[in-house]
C-alpha cells in the first residue's frame, strides 16, 4: 500500500474526537447534535460541527434532517462506520490492557475508549505509528509528510514518546543522529493498523 493511500485511511479517523464520536454512535445508536455535545462539553460547537462534517464526507456517518420547527438533525453510522466498530473495540482493549501505565487525561470522556484516545488522538499520530513499524530518522518522517511542520512533527513524536508508544534513540555523533521506533506497547498496535487497511479496502 502506498504512503498516500495509508495516509488517506488514517486521516478518516485520526484527530481529536473522531473515534469517540464513532464509538458513541455505535454504542448509543442514533444521536442528535445536542446529545453528542453533552457527551463532549470540552468540544466547541465549531469543532464538533467540523468533525461531524469530516466523518460525513468520508461516508462514516449519515446526517438526517427532519423538516420541522426548529429543524431536527440526527446522526447515525453508515455501513462503513459500523464495520469500523470492532477495530475501535480492539483499541479500547489495547488501551485497558495495562491500566497502571495509562493516564486518563480527559475527565469528560465517559467511555473507556477515551483511554485509547489519550494515546492516538491528534492529527498524524496514527499515520506516524504506521510509519514507525520500521525505524526512521526525523528527516525521513518529514520527507514522508512534507505538509507537516517540523514543530508539529516534533510535538507529535514527543507526545508519542511520553505515552510510551515511541522510542527515541540519540547517537553521540556529529551531527547528532536521532532515530525513532515503536516500543513494545506501540508494536501491539500493528495488527490494529493492519485491520484499518483491510477495513478501508472492504468498505
Amino acid at each position: 500500500m502506498s504512503k498516500n493511500n495509508f495516509h488517506e485511511i488514517m486521516s478518516q479517523i485520526e484527530g481529536k474526537w473522531k473515534i469517540f464520536i464513532l464509538n458513541r454512535l455505535a454504542v448509543d445508536g442514533t444521536q442528535r447534535y445536542k446529545e453528542l455535545k453533552q457527551l463532549m462539553p470540552e468540544a466547541s460547537d465549531q469543532l464538533l460541527t467540523n468533525k461531524l462534517k469530516e466523518l460525513e464526507k468520508d461516508n462514516l456517518i449519515y446526517r438526517e434532517i427532519f423538516q420541522m420547527v426548529p429543524p431536527k438533525v440526527e446522526y447515525s453510522l453508515t455501513e462503513k462506520g459500523l464495520n469500523l466498530n470492532h477495530i475501535i473495540y480492539l483499541l479500547d482493549n489495547w488501551a485497558k490492557k495495562d491500566p497502571n501505565q495509562i493516564t486518563f487525561k480527559n475527565k469528560y470522556l465517559q467511555c473507556e475508549v477515551g483511554f485509547a484516545l489519550n494515546f492516538i488522538s491528534g492529527k498524524w499520530k496514527l499515520f506516524l505509528l504506521g510509519q514507525l513499524i520500521e525505524t526512521k530518522r526525523f528527516m525521513e518522517l518529514k520527507s514522508i509528510l512534507p505538509e507537516i511542520t517540523k514543530k508539529m512533527l516534533t510535538n507529535q513524536l514527543r507526545e508519542l514518546e511520553v505515552d510510551g508508544l515511541v522510542h527515541r534513540e540519540v547517537y553521540p555523533v556529529i551531527p547528532p543522529k536521532v532515530e525513532y521506533s515503536l516500543t513494545e506497547k506501540g508494536k501491539e498496535l500493528i495488527p490494529i493498523l493492519d485491520l484499518l487497511k483491510e477495513w478501508n479496502n472492504e468498505a
